[in-house]
């Protein structure tokens, strides 16, 4: 099979993309902050699992994360030992029971604590 230049130049400039993990698509965020054990306790107990994307102008560092972290155990209807903080990509996940809450209520209460911080959130589609 012969290729042409152009179709060489496509290929040559096209294969290194599929090696690299940006950070912006959603399985890379999600894997960022993706916990076998935690996925297996929420299954387990009949919850399911929320994402987020964060974005704002604060730092990305461990004290941020660590800020996150506190400020989202303040929202009611999630499994506070289930929040994970990723600070690369930003990302956070967290588990919460369907019976007591709902997403858009907890994506609520979130928005509002966080903005404080002036961070921002995403909701990111996952299925669990």
């Amino acid at each position: 099979m012969k290729f042409n230049r152009f179709t060489t130049a496509i290929i040559i400039a096209w294969l290194p993309s599929m090696a690299l993990a940006c950070g912006h698509c959603l399985e890379d965020r999600i894997a960022a902050v993706y916990d076998h054990a935690l996925m297996a306790k929420t299954i387990a107990l009949k919850q399911k699992m929320l994402y987020f994307a964060w974005d704002g102008p604060v730092s990305r560092d461990e004290t941020t994360r660590q800020r996150i972290l506190r400020q989202s155990a303040l929202a009611s209807g999630i499994a506070v030992q289930s929040v994970r903080v990723s600070i690369e990509p930003a990302t956070m996940a967290m588990a919460y029971d369907p019976l007591k809450t709902s997403p858009k209520k907890i994506e609520s209460t979130l928005e509002l604590i966080l903005s404080k911080e002036k961070i921002f959130l995403m909701p990111l589609p996952a299925q669990n």
